[in-house]
């Protein structure tokens, strides 16, 4: 559920106890003849918000009265309440008196009155000031009789309507607190905004690479199309057949054109707006002259230095002069000037496991994308790197696996894949409740109902000499506009042999409604005499040998009961995949290790004592209100937070509420048990709405979290700090993002160095890993790395960094980016 459902969700509900903590009296309130000044015949209707204000010296609403007869307020009937239902709603005073077409102004969070104001209702001391994306209420018996809402991330700069008790005008007016409002200023007609031809130019040339690229630039504020033949690109060989710009291709205003001459087709990692070169086939070389000619004459061209590579050259900025020596390579992106620090880096592809497909599939693995191999279907997601940092695990979400790296320097290499088998949802352990359309949450198992445990977070930890992984077994399905591998088993004709109570199984009630795949191990669809039902994810976590894939223990329903228990088993979700898994870390308390458990739409962590791997043990599950959606753990050990009084600590990011929040043992609690528990200490909200709040990582001698923000008002990605003190968190900085990338995905801390794994503006384009230091935020080196990096993790001794590599297909299925795992080596 979003944050913006969640409060016009709770704001009804909490309108009535806002009215009584502002002075309300339900007998009063019942009571018709209250009201004695006012005509029984006034018509309530009248009484509107006119103008709303939210910046400036003062915020306000203003009430009108259009009707024509002057109207009283009587005691405990009027308030006025923001979007935030836990504030206080300002009671308008018994007796106030808003005559026939006269205002009322309401100042909402002001104490006395400001000097250009000579009458009006004072929010006082608990009042509430109205923010970026609030909502204005008018609140009447305990019921809310108008409201005004504004443009998320913007202010109220003043809005209202025109004429006074007429419709909600376009557009921001003058601001006329107890006057009449005047009408918008009309907006000036902009100059159409065309771009020519001398606004495009060459941007930045590789000779060198992956791929010989040549990127074009549009440095106009509009899109410019390229038309017949006008266009063509050529070296400075005069022999060679040039390339030519097709006819109609488009290049987005202050956008890119890639052009590969010497590539026939898309290749690995290059941005989908490219122009391959068809029949034509020349590199670029050293010393090589690249020229732009529009209808045969020389439009911009550029020198690559005598005898030497350009690896690469470009303007800086997009568009400016071209720069002195190298910059970083960033084909169809925004140019940056050289890393500051070189970063060695090794990208692993899984080519060299093709030939395995059958054998992995017969043991549970998938490869089902339409048409791929095992290479392009496979979609890392989450890396698990060992205590040692000689081996890491990389979880193959959709495609049910673990990737076993072998990190020895200079001989990295993917050595193996653990298919993770089915969970059996016919074993009483298991049983689930599938139906969002049953009365009740019961758990039931089903005989040939199956479900690939499909982990998302991993994470890892040696017993006894024995490296383990332990699985949050999520599940996720594959739906995209161009294959979509999901079906309700409702939709399935079911082999009456199997199951023999088919028409009673396919009720909504029972199974259904559970969303199964048609494409368990092969891109072929069977949606007949189907004997095995798949679902998606275990609904559980696992611990698994990281040397065999052995599962040594699996959480089976633990989590859905527990949940139930508490009351807060999401049902609607029942269909999918119940409370949802997501997270998972571990971490020493007290001697003993704890495992905790994210569940995203159970809004909840379950902890758990794992230091018996084939026998855990429950401890608690934590919740706070107001926290959904736990999208990241991170365990801090007592050295990281000990000055605060704390022996162990645990933050959640909580995605759709986009809140950080902070649980911990205290010091005293770890001394007097075995077995300390948790308790919530402090949370913050993090400013930019849903998926503010998504991965975090933290500088224990800054005491800062890094937060991944990509929220849906925030101004681009970025990525928040945190400051952790001894009277709670609060967020003192930002670094913006914008400039490596579209979105921001993970975030990892190691003696003071950032990493951040950033996507490109084409998810199928090879992504970027930015490095800061943490110490003034400043940047120490990127690297380019996979397509689509997904989870960022620092080894234990700094010396390296990993990335997951979705490799993620377009929403067509007409691209699919290999996935890969990077390695950066930092010394």
């Amino acid at each position: 559920m979003s944050l913006d459902l969640w409060k016009k969700g709770t704001l009804a509900m909490a309108i009535t106890a806002a009215l009584t903590a502002c002075g309300s009296d339900d007998n009063d309130n019942n009571n018709a003849d209250t009201n004695t000044d006012t005509p029984a015949e006034f018509d309530i209707s009248n009484i509107v918000i006119n103008e709303v204000r939210s910046t400036g010296d003062y915020d306000y609403v203003e009430i009108y009265n259009a009707g024509s007869e002057s109207y009283t307020f009587a005691d405990g009937e009027w308030g006025l309440l923001d979007g935030d239902s836990s504030h206080t709603a300002i009671a308008i005073p018994a007796g106030t008196e808003i005559a026939a077409g006269g205002y009322l102004l309401v100042l909402t969070d002001a104490t006395e009155l400001p000097a250009t104001v000579t009458s009006a209702v004072l929010g006082g001391a608990d009042g509430f000031g109205l923010g970026k994306g609030d909502t204005a209420n008018l609140l009447y018996q305990g019921t809310a009789h108008d409201s005004y809402s504004w443009t998320d991330g913007e202010h109220a700069d003043t809005l209202g309507r025109y004429p006074d008790g007429g419709d909600w005008a376009e557009g921001a007016m003058s601001a006329t607190p107890t006057a009449a409002n005047t009408a918008p200023a009309a907006a000036e007609e902009e100059e159409p905004v065309t771009a020519v031809a001398t606004d495009i130019f060459i941007n930045e040339v590789r000779t060198k690479g992956d791929f010989d690229f040549v990127e074009l630039y549009n440095s106009a504020d509009a899109e410019f199309t390229f038309t017949g033949t006008d266009w063509t690109l050529l070296d400075s060989d005069d022999t060679h057949t040039p390339v030519t710009i097709p006819d109609g291709t488009v290049i987005a205003a202050k956008g890119f054109l890639v052009i590969m001459p010497n590539e026939t087709t898309q290749v690995d990692g290059a941005p989908a707006a490219i122009v391959a070169a068809a029949d034509q086939d020349f590199g670029l070389g050293k010393g090589d002259t690249i020229r732009l000619f529009y209808q045969g004459n020389l439009a911009d061209d550029y020198t690559v230095t005598a005898d030497t590579h350009a690896n690469s050259a470009g303007r800086l900025p997009d568009g400016g002069d071209w720069a002195t020596g190298d910059i970083y390579a960033t084909p169809g992106e925004t140019n940056l000037a050289a890393s500051p620090a070189e970063l060695a880096v090794t990208t692993l592809f899984f080519d060299g496991l093709n030939d395995q497909e059958a054998a992995l599939e017969a043991e549970g693995f998938r490869v089902f994308g339409p048409g791929a191999d095992l290479a392009t279907d496979v979609e890392p997601e989450y890396v698990a790197i060992s205590a040692d940092d000689t081996t890491a695990w990389v979880s193959l979400q959709e495609n049910n696996g673990l990737a076993v790296i072998d990190l020895t320097v200079d001989a990295e290499a993917i050595t193996k894949i653990l298919p993770l088998g089915l969970q059996d949802y016919g074993l009483e352990a298991n049983a689930m409740n599938a139906s969002d359309k049953e009365a009740g949450t019961a758990l039931t198992a089903y005989a040939n109902v199956k479900g690939f445990f499909m982990p998302d977070a991993i994470t890892t930890f040696e017993d006894n000499g024995t490296h383990y992984v332990i699985s949050a077994n999520e599940g996720d399905a594959r739906d995209y506009d161009g294959f979509s591998e999901e079906a309700r088993v409702d939709d399935l004709t079911l082999n009456t042999t199997a199951f023999p109570d088919a028409a009673t199984l396919q009720g909504e009630t029972v199974l259904g409604r559970l969303k199964t795949t048609l494409n368990p191990f092969s891109d072929e669809a069977v949606a007949t005499d189907i004997e095995t039902i798949y679902a998606y994810g275990g609904r559980s976590f696992s611990i698994w040998n990281g040397e065999t894939g052995e599962q040594v223990f699996d959480s089976g329903n633990d989590l859905a009961e527990m949940t139930i228990a508490a009351g807060i088993y999401p049902d609607g979700r029942s269909d999918d995949k119940g409370s949802e898994p997501e997270s998972v870390t571990t971490g020493m308390v007290n001697g003993l290790r704890y495992a905790f458990i994210g569940m995203e739409r159970a809004s909840a962590i379950a902890v758990y004592d794992i230091s018996d791997i084939s026998a855990p043990e429950q401890l608690q599950l934590l919740t706070h209100e107001g926290d959904e959606a736990p999208e990241g753990l991170l365990f801090l050990d007592s050295d990281s937070v000990s000055e605060f009084g704390f022996a162990a600590a645990l933050v959640t990011a909580n995605e759709v509420s986009g809140t950080l929040s902070l649980y911990a043992v205290p010091a005293v609690a770890a001394a007097d048990s075995a077995k300390p528990v948790f308790s919530h200490q402090y949370t913050v909200t993090i400013e930019g709405g849903e998926r503010a709040s998504e991965i975090v990582a933290y500088d224990s001698t800054l005491h800062k979290l890094y937060v991944v923000n990509n929220g849906a008002i925030s101004d681009g990605p970025r990525v928040d700090i945190v400051t952790l003190s001894d009277t709670g968190l609060a967020v003192t900085g930002a670094i913006n993002l914008a400039a490596y990338g579209a979105g921001v995905n993970s975030v990892a801390v190691k003696n003071g160095k950032l990493a951040v794994a950033m996507e490109a503006n084409d998810k199928q384009a090879f992504g970027t890993v930015a490095v800061f230091n943490t110490s003034d935020d400043s940047i120490y080196g990127y690297a380019r790395v996979g397509s689509l990096p997904d989870m960022v993790a620092f080894s234990h001794d700094g010396s390296f960094i990993m990335t997951a590599n979705e490799g993620e297909p377009s929403s067509d299925y007409l691209r699919d980016a290999k996935g890969s795992v990077s390695i950066i080596r930092l010394n």
